[in-house]
Formats: C-alpha cells, structure tokens, sequence
C-alpha cells in the first residue's frame, strides 16, 4: 500500500488531497481512464469534524462531479431520502434541516463514500455509468479499479477517529454487503457479526441499510413501513444492533445526548433516538413505575392514554424488560409512566435496581421498547 497512507485518517469538512491509489505522477483532479473505466480524482468529505456517525455511500455519482458549492455535492438529489433513512434510525429528528447536515457547522454526523473518489463504467466510447452494475463490477477480486475499493477502505476506514461509534453503509446488494464485511474483517481483527446487516469492534458498529437513490424509491419506502416485509425486517434488523450495541468505557466519555441527568454515570452511550435514559428514583421503586416525564417525546403521541385504565390510549406499546417480560401498555399521560405497574415493579425487583441507577429506554421500533438498567459505574 502507498506510503502516503495516514495512521488515522483526518475527517475535515471539504476536499480531500489525495491520489494515493493512482499511478505515479498522476496529477490531483485530474481524471484516470483505464480499461474501461474513469475514475475522477476528486474526493471529499463533509459534515463534522469529529463525527459520532459517519454515513457512507459507495463513490461519487455522476451529480457530484462539481459545478456547485462543495457544500450541495454529497447526495444532492438524494438528501430527501436519505433524511427518511437517518430519521428511522433515530440520528436525526423529523424537523431537522438535512443540508445543514453536509456543512462545516454540523457537529454529529459526516458524511462521504467508501471510495472517496468517483468511479464510472464505460457503456460505450466516451459515455460511462456510475451506478446499475458499477458497484458488483468495482469490487470483483479481478476488477481494475478493486484497487481503489481496497486503498480507501484502507486509508479511511481501518483507523477510525475516536468519537466514531457507529459506520452507516448505503446499499442492501448482497455482494455489495458481503464484500464489506469481509474487508472489514481484514482491517479489524476484532470484529464479530452481529446479523446479516451488522457487525461491530469493541467501539464502533456498523451497519447495513437501503440506499437512498430516487432509483430504489419503492424499496425505500417498503424498507420505512411497519410490516412483515423482507425489507421492514432489515430495518429492524438494523435498529436491534443498534439497540444493543455496548461500547466500552473508552467511549463513555463521547456518549451521545440523552435525558440523563449529568452527575449519573453511564456504563453505556447510545445513539439519541435509539436510546434515551431516565433515573430510577426512590419514589419509582416504592411505588412500581418509571417517570417518563422528561423523555414522552420519544413516544408515539397516540400512545399517551387518560389517567384510567377506562382511557387507554389508542396506540399500545410493545414493552420487553430485560430482565422480565413482553407486555402490551400505554402510558398514563396524567402521570407520565407506564400503566402497567405491575411488570414494572418485577422489572425493578429483577434487575436489583437501586435509586443510583437509570433505566435505559432502547427504542427498536415503531411501537416497540426494551427497558433495563444501567449501574452506575464505580470509580
């Protein structure tokens, strides 16, 4: 591999200096043509400068070639879409502004391809296509261009920033997902599948999901409905990863925001809108219930009942104790807790919750929770 290659690759919002994966003396910017292919020499990357998600399409289309501020390139005709697809994954909320997204200012997410520069097959003298069967074709063992897959997975993925936590790959194509995990085997030794779509290290995860191009639109939107379709289940697939991901200390330090209150110290940091966290508090455990107060946004407003059992609320929740039971409730609005007591109060005895923990609240779902307990950790 080139010499040129960084021991952590540096995720600054703009265009990157680098042509390290093409022949000697080539120049920078310039386009490479070879055996069938182009390769444009003009990769970059946007979004945060010490990114905690970091969104990964394959390489740069045909749209993202130039001839617009740097900070409209990155998925310009796709931001719509891929906004529905950070929004089922909890990353960012209903109302947030995608494009401020793919600026300097943002301070969360960043966002690139996997081959930072842009690859196009040639279809016939002079005219080439950057997507259909460009993916499988660039990342066969034999393809001439394998090198620039291989030498950016390389430079940009094996040593990843330390606030990173979690890798999120654009695209569902089988070989496309299988050629990913096997380099990614490759670059992290530690690494253990946790599904089909998901795999981590002991500080990041990664994971697969639909890709957001206006091409694949029936499939986007299968993949964000909740029913029993191959694609929702993906979805799903996805957010129980995510749910249940368990970075170590080292990372506690860069938890993602959640209600906690500031002086709990967590033993697990999870993405907002995956997880939120509240207090166990004495009064909880004397009387069987978990106050909600500070998290219902995170609930589904249908789901918020009357101060009786006679005004149930529409919706019901799906609620899993880890340990305990599945129960089917919804959450009395004049309290702000969970109507079912009950389950609640062998959820607290089970877990031997104490009034210095938090309860974890890990959204997998529509409608759908698990709860358990985070110790406190001791110094």
């Amino acid at each position: 591999m080139d010499s040129s290659f960084t021991t952590v690759a540096p995720l600054r919002h703009g265009q990157i200096s680098c042509v390290a994966c093409f022949p000697p003396g080539h120049e920078l910017g310039v386009a490479y043509e070879a055996d069938g292919w182009r390769v444009d020499n003009n990769p970059g990357y946007w979004g945060a400068a010490s990114p905690e998600v970091l969104v990964l399409g394959f390489s740069k289309g045909a749209n993202q070639r130039g001839g617009m501020p740097f900070d409209q390139i990155a998925f310009n005709n796709a931001r719509g879409n891929l906004k529905e697809i950070l929004t089922a994954l909890g990353f960012i909320v209903a109302g947030a502004d995608i494009d401020a997204c793919f600026t300097s200012a943002e301070t969360r997410i960043g966002f690139a391809s996997v081959v930072r520069c842009g690859l196009g097959m040639q279809v016939e003298a002079g005219k080439y296509t950057t997507s259909g069967k460009v993916v499988r074709s660039a990342i066969a063992p034999s393809s001439p261009v394998r090198r620039f897959f291989d030498g950016c997975t390389e430079q940009f993925l094996k040593h990843l920033p330390e606030s990173v936590r979690v890798v999120v790959f654009l695209g569902l194509d089988r070989p496309y997902v299988g050629a990913l995990f096997e380099r990614m085997k490759q670059l992290h030794k530690s690494i253990n599948r946790v599904s089909e779509l998901a795999y981590r290290t002991e500080d990041v995860t990664f994971v697969h999901v639909i890709h957001p191009s206006p091409l694949a639109t029936s499939h986007r939107q299968e993949w964000l409905l909740d029913d029993t379709s191959s694609l929702a289940e993906s979805r799903r697939e996805v957010c129980r990863a995510l749910a249940n991901s368990k970075p170590e200390e080292k990372a506690s330090n860069q938890s993602f925001p959640t209600s906690t209150p500031s002086e709990v110290e967590m033993n697990l940091a999870l993405p907002a809108g995956i997880c939120r966290s509240v207090p166990v508090t004495e009064g909880g455990l004397e009387n069987d219930y978990i106050r909600l107060t500070d998290v219902m946004d995170f609930f589904p407003a249908d789901a918020v009942g009357g101060a009786s059992a006679k005004h149930r609320a529409r919706m019901l929740l799906r609620i899993t104790f880890a340990p305990g039971e599945t129960i089917t409730t919804d959450i009395d609005g004049s309290k702000k807790i969970l109507r079912e007591r009950g389950a609640v109060r062998r959820f607290l005895g089970l877990s031997g919750a104490t009034a210095r923990d938090t309860v974890e609240i890990i959204k997998t779902d529509a409608a759908a929770y698990t709860l358990r307990i985070a110790k406190r950790m001791q110094r």
